[in-house]
Formats: C-alpha cells, structure tokens, sequence
C-alpha cells in the first residue's frame, strides 16, 4: 500500500469517527432509540390485549360450560356447583388481568429506562455542544 493511500485511509477513519460523535448523530440514535423501543412496547401491550381477551373469552366460555353441568344436579348440589364454577371463573379472570397487568408494568418501566438514556445522551450532546461554541 501506498503512503499516500494510507493516509487517505487513516483520514477518512478519522472523519467517519468525528462525525459519529456529534452532538446532532446521538441525540438523533436517542430519538431513534426511544421510537424503536415505543414500537416494541406497543407490540408487545397489543399482543398481551389480544391474549388477555382471548383468556377472558375462553373463561367465559368454560364457566358457561360448568354452570350447564350444574344444571343436572338438583338442591344444595347444584347451589354448591354454581358457586364452585363462579369462584374458578372469579380466579381465573383475576389471573389473567393480573398477568395482562404485569406485561403493561414492565413495558412501561422498559420505556422509561430507555426515555432516562436517551435524555441522558441528548444532555450529553448539548452540553458537548456548548462546549464547541465556547
């Protein structure tokens, strides 16, 4: 290789790594960042909705099934019956929310780590900004 090539190479590393470092490239990755992990939080909210849907839909069913069963019985068997389908659906309905509810939680404490970064990284470049122009 030749000197002269070497050093267009080295320069053109240098203006590569000199311009990856402006304030203007990171807080645009901040802001890329924080849209890409939004779009991730919202597929995933959207997906456990449709689940935590589907899961009532189902409980809903099964208790309609397990009240039907009751039917057959006749006195304090079918009472007994009927609440004994009641407090399962009762569970399982709460157990689903509460699962929808974990997922909504922790995509919203993923999105403000990530928003905390990302403003940290755009402070970051304004004060490296400011610190050009002085």
């Amino acid at each position: 290789m030749s000197a002269k090539l070497g050093v267009a190479l080295v320069a053109a590393s240098l203006s590569i790594a000199a311009f990856a470092a402006t304030p203007e490239v990171e807080k645009a990755d901040a802001k890329a960042e924080k849209k890409s992990v939004r779009a991730d939080a919202d597929a995933q909210h959207d997906q456990a909705k449709a689940h935590y849907k589907a899961a009532k839909q189902k409980i809903n069913a099964d208790h309609k099934v397990a009240k039907e069963k009751c039917d057959a019985l006749s006195g304090k068997s079918e009472d007994a019956c009927e609440e004994e389908a009641d407090a399962k659906r009762t569970k399982a309905l709460a157990d689903a929310k509460a699962e929808y509810e974990q997922v909504k939680a922790s995509t919203q404490a993923d999105e403000k780590k990530v928003k905390a970064r990302a403003e940290a990284k755009e402070d970051k470049a304004d004060a490296r900004d400011d610190a050009r122009r002085y």
